[in-house]
């Protein structure tokens, strides 16, 4: 296009640039598509959620991130490790905490020894525990200590607090004591209210 007749300006009291605008004009040369928007013939669809989330190839990496992700925490949340549950030398331990009536009642559960470690406790081995009751502000509000041998069988170290809104239970489980432990396990749980 030619630029150099246009004029840029006029004098004074001289007519002003007059411009003339069609539509229809302007619509003439353009694609088909172009033509059917402004008649009104294109029906647009609905874009949706979903269809925007898989509109464009970034779009879907970014969709099947968040479902992996997703996925791994809904995963983990059911099957990951739990605070209450560990198995130190091949002994599972379970704390449990349950409220019934005005005490909180506390147990510890040493399970039967896995296959693989049988006959290493045959003999007896001392299992110490500092169970702690914890209240809604994060204080111990009491603690209790409890010792038994473990035989390879399941035993059970048990406990009871008076019920000062406690919510949460530790427990330090030594298993063997007399500097033969190498470990302390420690265990936690939520008072389940019944």
């Amino acid at each position: 296009m030619d630029f150099s007749n246009i004029p840029e300006g006029h004098e004074d009291g001289s007519e002003d640039l007059v411009f003339h605008f069609s539509n229809a004009e302007r619509v003439r040369n353009a694609p088909q598509l172009v033509k059917d928007y402004y008649s009104g013939k294109l029906i647009q669809k609905r874009p949706g959620l979903f269809r925007a989330l898989v509109s464009t190839k970034s779009n879907r990496f970014v969709f099947i991130a968040l479902m992996v992700c997703f996925a791994l925490v809904v995963f983990n949340t059911f099957f990951g490790p739990k605070a209450n549950v560990e198995t130190y030398k091949g002994v599972p331990m379970t704390l449990t905490a349950y409220s019934f009536g005005d005490k909180v009642l506390v147990s510890i559960q040493l399970s039967a020894v896995e296959k693989k470690f049988r006959g290493k406790y045959s003999n007896g081995i001392p299992v110490f525990a500092k169970i702690e009751a914890v209240d809604v502000d994060n204080q111990v509000v009491s603690n209790f200590q409890a010792a038994d041998l473990y035989e390879e069988k399941q035993i059970f170290l048990r406990a009871s607090f008076t019920d000062f809104d406690i919510t949460s239970v530790n427990a330090e489980i030594e298993l063997g004591g007399n500097g033969e432990s190498e470990k302390t396990v420690l265990l936690k749980t939520k008072v389940e209210r019944r």
